[in-house]
């Protein structure tokens, strides 16, 4: 069985930002050693999701004298060392995480002074996709001509110079959405979801998966595996791909599949959300009684499996060209079975992160397991949900460490690897 461990490694009494993780260091790997870890997940180059010098960075980029003093290393170093005892690194891809971040640059913007956390020194701006793709900061970031040398199109074949603008989920108004749970409350930093329907979007995220597999990770893990319906908790996705996309699934239905609601309804032009609007309703409040609603979550499904398989494929096939292999997995969050059932034949192992955390829940790691068949299983807590805010205040001070033991007993016992935290 294999020994997942959920590496996100934050910093303690700080907040688990997203989406880059905190610097690797080589003390960490002997912390492993003592887990008797094998698979890291969440676990490196996390930051293509504000822009892809910021992921290169992060892969290779120069670490001070000082910091290597501490044993701190780049993510394609941290990767490297795993390898040399045996434990497969996993990049983590947050596909639906587009960020925006304030940062504090010196007066001729080659020099960042503070990103995320400000401190008041210099001149005010913010770091993130929307400057990437515009080539705002020529001293600091390669343009976006090194990784697309022919530009990006949208699928009208207009260039794209916005990445956020143009690859967004929005609700029904056209508003942006944006990845709550991500984002701080006392940090100004905004995180948008991002559409995998857009074919633009895609093409940025296998320039993630290439500059992850160049810096040598055993895998390639993709988080938020079920986007776009990811946004339906927030009222989306009604961005132009996926209206189009819905109009065009509707025309296709075999006429005995056809709800009789689009008898009399001009599909040539029809737009979900307009439609839905115009009967008073906003996609936000009774969400699944609204007409269509399960029309439109069948359509997301086939989207979900088409995309998933699209960029699962990539990887390998990108591994190739460069003489490599890599696994591919996802974040199949609660194993849904209806969304993510159909993704298991594209990935090697299951990676699962838990709605809600318990004590005791033999049932659910049963499923798990059933879920999984012949596959290797990494579950993975949640750590805002559940019994794990109350367990770690009682690790604090010296209580739960049986409970905690159990937690991870359990899991074995019933052929399903919980991951050990590092960092929670």
């Amino acid at each position: 069985m294999i020994r997942g461990v959920y590496f996100d490694a934050w910093f303690p009494r700080q907040h688990c930002y997203h989406p880059s993780l905190p610097g690797r260091r080589l003390r960490m790997i002997d912390d492993l050693l003592d887990y008797r870890a094998t698979t890291l997940v969440w676990s490196a180059l996390g930051g293509g999701s504000i822009s892809l010098p910021y992921l290169e960075q992060e892969a290779f980029g120069e670490i001070d004298p000082r910091f290597r003093f501490y044993g701190f290393v780049n993510d394609s170093e941290f990767i490297q060392e795993c390898q040399k005892h045996g434990i497969q690194v996993f990049g983590i891809v947050f596909e639906v995480q587009g960020w925006e971040m304030p940062a504090e640059l010196n007066e001729d913007e080659s020099r960042v002074l503070a990103l995320n956390e400000l401190r008041g020194a210099g001149k005010r701006t913010w770091m993130g996709l929307r400057e990437f793709s515009g080539n705002r900061y020529p001293k600091l970031w390669a343009p976006l001509e090194k990784y697309f040398p022919k530009g990006l199109f949208n699928s009208n074949g207009e260039p794209v110079t916005d990445l956020i603008e143009e690859c967004v989920s929005r609700d029904i108004y056209g508003e942006p959405c944006h990845a709550r749970w991500v984002e701080c409350t006392d940090r100004e930093h905004q995180c948008y979801m991002m559409d995998r329907n857009n074919p633009v979007w895609r093409e940025y995220l296998k320039a993630v998966i290439r500059i992850q597999i160049d810096a040598g990770v055993a895998g390639i893990q993709l988080d938020e595996a079920e986007l776009p319906i990811t946004t339906f908790q927030y009222g989306g996705c009604f961005c132009s791909e996926c209206v189009q996309g819905f109009r065009d699934y509707l025309i296709a239905l075999p006429e005995e599949q056809r709800p009789p609601e689009l008898n009399g309804l001009n599909l040539k032009d029809f737009h979900y959300g307009k439609w839905l609007l115009d009967q008073g309703l906003d996609f936000k409040q009774d969400r699944e009684s609204a007409p269509f609603f399960w029309e439109y979550h069948r359509f997301q499904i086939h989207q979900i499996k088409r995309y998933f398989g699209e960029l699962a494929d990539y990887a390998r096939q990108y591994a190739a060209e460069v003489k490599r292999e890599v696994l591919v997995s996802g974040n199949f969050f609660n194993l849904v079975a209806h969304w993510y059932y159909p993704l298991e034949p594209k990935v090697d192992l299951i990676i699962t992160e838990m709605r809600n955390t318990r004590y005791r829940q033999p049932s659910w790691y049963r499923y798990v397991a059933g879920f999984a068949g012949e596959k290797p299983v990494i579950v993975v807590e949640n750590p805002y949900g559940g019994v794990i805010p109350e367990l770690i205040e009682m690790l604090k001070v010296g209580k739960g460490y049986d409970l905690f033991r159990i937690s991870l007993y359990e899991a074995a016992a019933l052929c399903a690897n919980i991951s050990v935290p590092y960092g929670s």
